[in-house]
């Protein structure tokens, strides 16, 4: 695959596409350390996750959809990992130095608790090369961070839908912009959630919890024995919600098979080879 380092060409050539990608990822992309306990044995794997590397890994896997990434990257010891995970999926990435590293995620599953090390912030990208990279693209998904909150204006446009997760932990109650739909995230917290998003504009406003999946103001009630894997659960909602669009569902359809995938992957972990 091509790969695109501080906009010069380093590690592979600079990204060129051979068909135009079905969906843009702006940022995302972690590091996550996983610790899970079974058959009382603790194992720990490390994987490329996050909200863009994951949604990526997903579309193309489950989904057959051409995803592109456009991210800041450490050139530390977790870059050939990143590097050969997309490769081996031929998954392009666009890539500019992050001289702090690439942001790192803790997960204890069995204890319900993880730990963000985000490396992400006062990063800055050329907006001419934003453009030319986005050329013709007509989806976009964004992991919303700092660097990339006034970009989320710029890429609203009539032609293109734009998808932005947001996690409550980087949102502020001054947080304001406008998308076509919008992923509220936060494990637990559902009413201060719908407090500090009420200055982003979107139409179709989806909120993601632990218990409760809330659209167009319907609100359903998680009630499993287990709810284990939040963050596979997230971008299995987001992948599956993508694809419908893309593929001409309508928004009921596309939130009513979301939301069934959802719910197993939060209890199972995976989403599943057949559909529910």
């Amino acid at each position: 695959m091509k790969t695109l380092y501080k906009y010069q060409e380093k590690i592979l050539s600079m990204a060129t596409y051979e068909k135009i990608p079905d969906l843009a990822i702006l940022g995302g992309i972690e590091i996550e350390h996983i610790i899970e306990i079974n058959n009382n044995k603790t194992k720990i794997k490390t994987e490329v996750g996050g909200p863009g590397g994951r949604l990526a890994i997903y579309l193309k896997d489950h989904y057959s959809l051409t995803p592109s990434i456009l991210s800041f990257l450490g050139n530390d010891e977790y870059m050939d990992l990143i590097i050969k995970t997309l490769n081996t999926r031929q998954i392009s990435i666009i890539w500019a130095e992050n001289p702090k590293g690439n942001t790192r995620k803790v997960r204890n599953l069995e204890e319900n608790k993880e730990y963000l090390d985000s490396r992400e912030e006062n990063l800055k990208i050329d907006p001419d090369f934003l453009a030319e990279y986005l050329y013709n693209i007509k989806n976009i998904f964004i992991s919303y961070n700092s660097w990339n909150e006034k970009i989320i204006e710029l890429l609203n446009t009539k032609n293109r839908k734009v998808y932005v997760d947001v996690r409550e932990d980087k949102i502020s109650e001054n947080s304001q912009f406008s998308c076509d739909f919008v992923f509220l995230v936060a494990e637990n917290n559902f009413k201060e959630l719908q407090e500090k998003t009420k200055n982003i504009r979107s139409d179709n406003k989806i909120i993601l919890t632990k218990d409760f999946l809330s659209f167009q103001n319907k609100v359903l009630e998680i009630k499993i024995n287990q709810k284990k894997y939040f963050e596979e659960a997230v971008s299995a909602y987001e992948a599956n919600f993508i694809n419908c669009i893309i593929k001409g569902s309508t928004l009921k359809n596309a939130h009513d098979w979301a939301s069934n995938l959802y719910i197993h992957v939060l209890e199972c972990g995976s989403i599943p080879k057949e559909k529910l």
